[in-house]
């Protein structure tokens, strides 16, 4: 097996998961397994995985690869921010940290009726097996660390005991140097380093915040404690207790900073004057570090879970809806080089669901296009050659195309864009378990083409400041809002959406001669069926190119031109005085806000209603 562990933090120079990465790395060269560090999204495709496990919440999904979240954060951290929320969404399956987790990801997925797989098993940032090493329990002092990016985490406690306690700080100098001699310097994130030091001291203090406490999820500081050998001092949570049970040492988890600080003392003098029997406790929680937690058995149920995911996501040939169906899909071509027709075709080629059928429209002869097709053919069920005049409307090609739809499900896509091998099955799976509906769309990844455009992200911050040529984002991730449409907010790229073909009435097929904003009258056309249904996947590509800007709408000078056109030609299909009524009392609803903030969760309220 070969896995991809992605570093979302990669300017920074202290952090937790470059250590949990390179025990990683170790645990899987253990069981011969491969495993690629990755930060980027080209990294990803480059490294050619099974599947990218991602190590924080602030990396959303950006490939077709499979996408597992390793989530043993507390919820807390992040269930109030949209940015990681909405990356916590746009992943295949989730490793989950603790029951407490689980239930958080059940409640969020609930409403999204996106079938992610969640680990019944507790994926945890442990360490790779180790053998015991005695620790020198003689004059042993007390091992300390931690990236702290929180800032003083237990300040007042460690000031408290500093002073009565032989103390081995180690981590970032700029956070720990201030103890002095006690400080006894960083330590190489190589994954074995850390072990060397915990062991020499002998014992080592695992504290935790009152979020992890709560959620029952554990730091990594428990686990290399007892993969070092050394003797555990921790808080006497629920999760040490069922699993550690006598084999550490406890301090009341809901004590005072005085409290705990004379219970650690007191625990410290005991291993100090009974060392045969601390280390019999080193020697039982290493065993169960081992035996339950450690890196290479929890990687066991990752194959088998990577399958769930596979099939949950349409990711293998043989998980396809069951209904027989051909999709159709319609790609206008004419405009651009064979090359960006070829990478179109061979995203279609790849796709999970075989059904599908071309309808190629060209408004403009493309050289050696006829040998193209000819070597494609094989792999769609229909081929359909569509010559369209090139009027200098983009509606022409994609009208013409739709009148030719036979087939029970139609789609587009630009013949510069792509879409994910998943795309097809998982848009066919919604609408043929949701009988009642009659369009889903995915979300979309935007793709820089052209060289030297990068997106930024917050978890690329950081002291070592490298430059992260990350050329991908997750552009629209919307769940559907019917209002939006009305208003001609576009936020389905063209290559995102799957419709019946009864969406469409016969006059619905006549060219309405646009220049651009030919998709938002089509949107406007499929509305009147019914709300669209998101699949809560981002499996449309949108490529675009920065420095040509050869490929958007957007630098389009006729664009309002044309949004009149279309809200004049669907006028009669909704209601919109209603619409602006309710406009109207959502801006009297906000400026009431604005001026009386304590009736901000009426507000909030009042407006996911409406």
């Amino acid at each position: 097996m070969r896995i991809g562990v992605l570093n979302s933090w990669p300017n920074l120079v202290y952090s937790a998961e470059r250590e949990f990465i390179a025990r990683l790395k170790l645990a899987c060269t253990a069981i011969g397994w491969d495993c690629m560090e990755v930060v980027t999204s080209e990294d990803v495709l480059q490294a050619q995985v099974d599947c990218v496990l991602v190590t924080h919440e602030y990396s959303p999904k950006l490939t077709g690869v499979p996408t597992i979240g390793l989530l043993w954060s507390p919820p807390d951290y992040f269930q109030d921010d949209p940015l990681r929320v909405r990356s916590v969404l746009s992943y295949d399956g989730y490793l989950a940290g603790s029951d407490s987790i689980r239930q958080y990801l059940e409640d969020l997925l609930f409403s999204t009726r996106k079938e992610s797989p969640i680990s019944d098993w507790n994926f945890l940032p442990t360490a790779q097996m180790t053998e015991f090493h005695p620790p020198d329990l003689s004059q042993p002092s007390l091992f300390y660390t931690g990236v702290h990016w929180d800032g003083s985490r237990h300040g007042r406690l460690i000031r408290k005991l500093r002073n009565k306690l032989p103390f081995a700080f180690y981590g970032d100098p700029g956070k720990w140097s201030k103890y002095g001699a006690q400080y006894k310097g960083a330590i190489p994130f190589d994954g074995v380093s850390i072990f060397e030091k915990i062991n020499k001291a002998g014992v080592a203090l695992c504290l935790h915040r009152d979020e992890h406490l709560k959620n029952d999820v554990p730091s990594m500081r428990i686990f290399e404690a007892a993969a070092a050998g050394a003797i555990i001092i921790t808080e006497d949570s629920s999760f040490a207790k069922r699993h550690f049970g006598d084999s550490v040492l406890y301090v009341n988890r809901d004590g005072g900073v005085a409290e705990k600080a004379a219970q650690i003392a007191s625990l410290f003098d005991w291993v100090r004057s009974h060392p045969q029997e601390a280390q019999k406790m080193a020697i039982q929680s290493h065993s169960i570090f081992n035996n339950k937690f450690s890196l290479e058995k929890l990687l066991e149920k990752l194959p088998q879970f990577l399958q769930d995911v596979k099939r949950a996501h349409c990711y293998d040939m043989d998980k396809q809806p069951k209904s027989e169906a051909v999709v159709e899909v319609i790609v206008r071509v004419g405009g651009r080089r064979l090359e960006f027709i070829e990478r179109c075709l061979d995203s279609l080629v790849a796709q999970t669901y075989q059904n599908l059928g071309l309808v190629l429209v060209s408004y403009q002869e493309v050289a050696g296009l006829d040998h193209l097709v000819a070597k494609y053919a094989n792999r769609f069920v229909t081929v359909k050659r569509v010559s369209s005049k090139p009027t200098g409307f983009r509606s022409t090609a994609l009208w013409d195309g739709l009148r030719v739809i036979e087939a029970d499900y139609f789609c587009n896509l630009d013949d510069d864009d792509t879409i994910q091998p998943n795309h097809t099955s998982t848009l066919v799976n919604l609408l043929e378990e949701n009988k009642n509906a009659f369009v889903a769309y995915s979300g979309t990844i935007q793709v820089q083409d052209e060289e030297g455009h990068f997106y930024t992200q917050p978890n690329f911050r950081g002291a070592a400041k490298k430059e992260i040529k990350e050329n991908r984002c997750l552009h629209f991730f919307e769940p559907f809002h019917k209002r939006r449409i009305l208003r001609l907010e576009n936020y389905i790229q063209s290559n995102a959406w799957l419709a019946r073909k009864s969406v469409l009435e016969q006059r619905d097929v006549t060219d309405p001669k646009l220049i651009v904003s030919e998709d938002m009258l089509l949107y406007l056309i499929f509305l009147r069926s019914g709300d669209f249904l998101f699949s809560w996947r981002a499996t449309a590509e949108w490529r675009w190119r920065s420095t040509s800007k050869d490929n958007s709408v957007l630098f389009e000078t006729c664009q309002r031109e044309c949004g009149q056109r279309v809200l004049r030609r669907t006028e009669y299909f909704y209601e919109r005085q209603d619409d602006l009524i309710r406009e109207v009392f959502l801006s009297v609803v906000t400026l009431i806000y604005r001026k009386y903030p304590s009736v901000k969760a009426w507000v909030r309220t009042t407006r996911q209603l409406f």
